[in-house]
């Protein structure tokens, strides 16, 4: 875990508040200190809500004004101060699932040599204090003062004081404290080679940026010039005849038929498993003090946390609104944002205009005309992506428990590769001539979402003995949407959203094909069909033909993609890892192995090997070791 300080000069800002959230989120720091913060102590809380929500704080306000020292923490980390003076702080922290916890001596020194004197003589006093006692301890900050000449970028050295330095190498040799150099040249003194790596090893990336930006800007100047979305429209659709629709008039309505049959179409031929059927099926039953802690109201606190936790740059619902907006306005929306969401979880109710959502068709390819080809994303409302990411992490709590064991995906602490391993056994030698003894059916189901039998997925969720306020929540969020459809810059429509392995024999087929389709009479959900191979062994492809004919689904082969691996049912050969090493060379394509040295190419290495261990199946380093040690050694 890394710990950080920084003297940040000011902290009142909103976009040195960015600067400081962005930085500790991307580095995933826990615990630090920020110095120099220029906050005034009744403002210390609203300034820490907004730049690190949910995160805790302790300061030196009792000793020096305008917060010079801030020690910040995430609230998985405990952490206990034991003192505090204009210029330090001393902290015990302890880190999540470690026992053994470690002292931190936050330091800021002040500007004069007499001053800092007494910076010293505390750090002596903290030394032999029962808190440090056999524990690990680090002295981190702005000392204000070097340690030897060599540190100074001054060559002159009536400009340095003598006496200060052997102050803090008294200090520094008395308590046995150890300074840890940085490492390498200063920077100004790199800046030459660091213009020639990046012309020769990143292709001059900042050339190559420029050139993007002006294009961009070329782009941009364009549209300020003529406004219309002329590029951007769709001058027709066609039908699932083929034939070519170019009214406008008729285009809409035909997306508006489509996605009305598609999300606003109640399916009268489903029949829900009832909650007892559910119950004999899966024993989960959810603890009841568990299921008390999902209907628990959310605090002011937890709904601006999650409400900064969203994605940044996401596109907004209809009412124009984004997350930045909540965000940069917190102030003044705070106290009805969070008034809204409260009244959602004490009176079950959501407004309308909150649970509407606009749907944007991209297409799934270049010169799609067809909207089954057309991926629909939705874009929701900031209120209501914050109530359902409150319910979610409430679900989180007893998911891991309530979904088996044999589902690994989605599911937090379960790994992907264990099904790939079986899967890829039972696949094994399927390419040998012979018998048909064995087969795979690779099933896509019909865009399980939006098919989905609501009243299946309240009485799943009844069967788990969840709380029926925390159920209703849920049933509010899923079956009362309206929607509205993005086309060519305009909103259309409005209307209410209602909505294995086998032996191989045709029995066998048949069976699991009859069993998926009593699973769609009880849930909503179907395989699709146009999507779904059959694979058998034996080598007969024209048997292969027929039986999946029989059945309606198409004829596939191996190998497929599992989970987002190789299905093979032989070792795999170099040619079959083409495309992983392809992807592996873009992603290192801004940069060159020639530039690193012997040592860095051996940390390479490892990390390859790491990986070997932690993400790459099927033997896959062990064919290909030579190739990527000659790769890096080489560049």
């Amino acid at each position: 875990m890394a710990v950080f300080f920084w003297n940040i000069g000011g902290l009142n800002s909103r976009s040195r508040q960015r600067i400081v959230s962005s930085l500790i989120a991307s580095n995933n720091l826990l615990v630090g200190c920020l110095l120099e913060t220029h906050v005034a102590s009744e403002n210390d809380v609203a300034v820490l809500a907004s730049t690190l929500p949910g995160w805790r704080m302790d300061n030196n306000y009792c000793c020096s004004e305008l917060g010079r020292m801030w020690i910040v923490w995430d609230p998985s980390v405990s952490v206990m101060v034991f003192r505090r003076t204009d210029q330090l702080m001393m902290c015990s922290i302890k880190l999540p699932n470690i026992n053994q916890s470690f002292g931190v001596t936050f330091v800021y020194g002040r500007n004069t040599e007499m001053e800092r004197r007494h910076l010293w003589d505390d750090l002596s006093r903290l030394s032999n204090s029962s808190p440090l006692y056999n524990t690990p301890w680090i002295v981190a900050g702005d000392f204000n003062q070097i340690t030897f000449i060599g540190e100074h970028y001054s060559i002159i050295q009536s400009h340095m004081s003598l006496r200060g330095m052997e102050d803090l190498q008294e200090c520094m040799r008395d308590k046995s404290l150890v300074d840890l150099p940085s490492p390498g040249e200063h920077l100004k003194a790199a800046k030459k080679a660091c213009r020639e790596l990046n012309r020769e090893g990143f292709s001059n990336i900042q050339q190559r940026t420029s050139e993007a930006l002006s294009k961009l800007e070329g782009i941009q100047s364009q549209l300020l010039t003529d406004p219309s979305d002329s590029l951007f429209r769709a001058e027709y659709l066609r039908r699932e005849d083929g034939v070519r629709v170019e009214n406008m008039d008729q285009v809409k309505g035909m997306i508006v038929t489509y996605y009305s049959n598609l999300l606003g179409t109640e399916s009268l031929s489903t029949c829900p498993y009832f909650v007892d059927t559910i119950r004999d099926i899966h024993p989960f039953r959810c603890d009841s003090s568990l299921a008390e802690k999902f209907i628990a109201i959310p605090s002011e606190e937890e709904i601006v946390q999650t409400l900064f936790s969203m994605p940044k740059n996401k596109a907004p619902g209809p009412d124009g609104f984004p997350a930045e907006f909540y965000r940069e306005s917190l102030t003044v929306v705070k106290d009805s944002t969070v008034a809204a969401i409260v009244e959602f979880f004490t009176t079950g109710h959501l407004l309308k205009k909150f649970n509407t959502t606009a749907i944007t068709l991209i297409p799934k390819e270049i010169g799609v005309d067809e909207l089954s080809k057309f991926r629909p994303v939705s874009c929701c409302n900031t209120i209501y992506n914050v109530i359902t990411r409150l319910i979610s992490k409430r679900l989180k709590l007893f998911i891991s428990q309530a979904v088996q064991g044999n589902q690994v995906g989605f599911i937090k602490g379960r790994l992907l590769f264990e099904n790939v391993l079986l899967a890829t056994e039972l696949v094994e030698n399927f390419q040998m001539e012979g018998d048909v003894t064995r087969g795979c059916l690779h099933i896509d189901l019909s865009k399980a979402y939006d098919n989905v039998n609501w009243e299946f997925l309240f009485n799943i969720l009844s069967a788990l003995n969840l709380s029926p306020a925390f159920i209703g929540w849920i049933k509010i969020c899923v079956s009362t949407p309206s929607y509205s459809i993005f086309f060519n810059g305009e909103l259309i429509g409005f209307f209410q959203g209602k909505k294995v392995f086998f032996n191989g024999s045709l029995n066998s087929i048949d069976g699991i094909l009859n069993i998926l389709e009593e699973f769609k009479q009880g849930s909503g959900l179907g395989i699709n069909r146009s999507k779904t191979t059959l694979v058998l062994d034996g080598g007969d492809f024209s048997r292969s033909s027929s039986i999946s004919a029989t059945f309606g689904i198409k004829q596939g082969s191996l190998p497929v993609r599992y989970l987002g691996v190789p299905l093979m049912a032989q070792k795999m050969k170099k040619h079959d890892y083409q495309p992983l090493l392809d992807r592996i060379k873009y992603k290192f394509s801004t940069w060159t192995a020639r530039h690193l040295s012997f040592a860095g190419r051996l940390q390479l290495l490892k990390e390859l090997r790491i990986l070997q261990g932690e993400q790459i199946l099927l033997g896959i380093f062990s064919v290909l070791r030579r190739s990527v040690v000659g790769w890096v050694c080489a560049g």
